[in-house]
This record gives C-alpha cells, structure tokens and sequence, in this order.
C-alpha cells in the first residue's frame, strides 16, 4: 500500500483510496494444484510439517515430543522445547521452522511476481504464528531465504497482539472523515480459525491519524474447532457481536 497524495471526498464500500493509503491489491486467492497457495504459509501449516516430522520418527523411534498431537501443542511449549528441550526434540522444532520458511518464502515469491505487488519493500507478518519465538526465527529465516534468492523485501511481524491487530487495522480501511464525533467502533475480524470481535477504542485526539486507537474488550471464537457449518459459524458470529453490543450500552461502564 502506497502513501496517499490527496484525501478522497467521498468513498464507496471496499474503495482502493483511503484516507492514508491507496490500496494495490488484497485478499489475492492465488492457486495451484494443492490449493490456495498461501494456506502453506499458516500456523495448520507449521503444524502439518511438525506432524509429518514426528510420524516419520516414530517409524523409526520414539517420538522425542510425546503422544500429544501437534494441533494441541501451545506455542508456548514449542518455544520452550526449542530452547530448553531435549536435543532430538528441539531438532524437531528446528527442523520445522527451516520447511516452514522454505515454504514461505515461495509463498512470497509467488506472490511478488503478481503486477499488483511489483515493487513491494516491506511485508508485515501477522498471524497467530508470530505471537512466539518459533514464529519470529520462521520470519527471520524466511527473510534470509529471499535476499539469497536476490529478493530485496524486509519482514516485518505486527506491532499489535495477534488477536488485535486486524480489529485495529480495520479501522484504517475506511476514510478517517468516517470516525468524526465517534469515540470507538465495533470491529470484527474474521480469519481461518478464528472470528475476533472489540470494541476499538479510536483515541483521536491523541492522535488524528488513529495510530493510537487500541482494543479495549473483545472476544475470540475458534470456529475451525466446531466444524465447517456456516449457519453455526454465522448464529455465534452474531452472538459475540451482539454481546459486545449489550455491554457497550450498559448504563453502569462508561462508552470510551
């Protein structure tokens, strides 16, 4: 996304000319034969690659990380296993960081041959992922892999925690002119595993380009845990929005 030279005076839902940037391209569903190619660049994927490296050890031995499967294993635990644990087990986790960002860095580089991403300089990583130290060596290697490839691009992770920075990011796809009078939004944000919904505090008198804005009360919902229903995932979508609401409105908190 590029610096914006004039302010828009009006704007239509999902307009490429916002307030403090011009939007190139989003949301870009490239394929291949195995599917959309950026779903090898998730947290299922890192964990797929830790699963199909554990299987291949208990061929062989015993499974240095245990019987717990690879989806319930915190990030917590991987980071400590990598820095703490057992030599065969932080191999493991070491391994599959260096897959893992094998994977991403062709991911970005399928991405960068597409017009609307020619000239890109920074990428900032998001994601469940990142909230970890594997998820930061994963960034970091990704990153060596492309400049050896002469792919001149900076890695950046988000400032923001995970779990708030689309809810915040959110805000600044609309025109800044939007928010006047208001002093937070309801915003909701909506990924593969999770749905997350806040209450976006804007502070714009800190700061009238809202980079002070912060969340002040959300709440997760992990659908990829209750199956592929959408009538389910849309019923409880509208629950936790609706439950944000209702405080919002409580006489007894006072609206930020």
């Amino acid at each position: 996304m590029a610096p914006q030279t004039e302010s828009p005076t009006l704007v239509a839902h999902g307009a490429s000319r916002l307030t403090e940037v011009d939007i190139d391209a989003y949301n870009c569903e490239l394929s291949d034969q195995e599917g959309f190619v950026g779903d090898r660049a998730s947290g299922r994927a890192f964990r797929a690659i830790l699963e199909a490296g554990r299987e291949q050890l208990r061929t062989l031995d015993k499974d240095p990380i245990g019987d717990v499967p690879s989806s319930d294993i915190s990030k917590k635990r991987l980071d400590r296993l990598l820095m703490e644990g057992e030599p065969e087990a932080a191999g493991l986790v070491l391994g599959t960081i260096e897959e893992f960002a094998q994977e991403f860095a062709e991911v970005i580089r399928s991405f960068l041959k597409l017009p609307a991403w020619k000239g890109t300089e920074r990428i900032v990583i998001g994601g469940g992922l990142r909230a970890s130290r594997i998820g930061e060596l994963a960034i970091g290697r990704t990153a060596i892999l492309l400049k050896a490839t002469k792919h001149d691009v900076e890695l950046a992770p988000i400032r923001h925690d995970p779990d708030e920075a689309g809810l915040i990011g959110g805000i600044h796809l609309a025109p800044a002119w939007m928010f006047a009078g208001h002093d937070g939004v309801l915003a909701v944000d909506i990924g593969g595993a999770n749905i997350r919904a806040g209450i976006v505090e804007l502070n714009a008198r800190k700061a009238d380009d809202l980079s002070k804005s912060k969340v002040i009360e959300s709440q997760l919902w992990r659908h990829a845990d209750d199956g592929p229903d959408p009538i389910a995932s849309r019923e409880a979508a509208s629950v936790a929005r609706g439950c944000l609401i209702r405080r919002w409105h409580t006489p007894r908190e006072t609206a930020p």
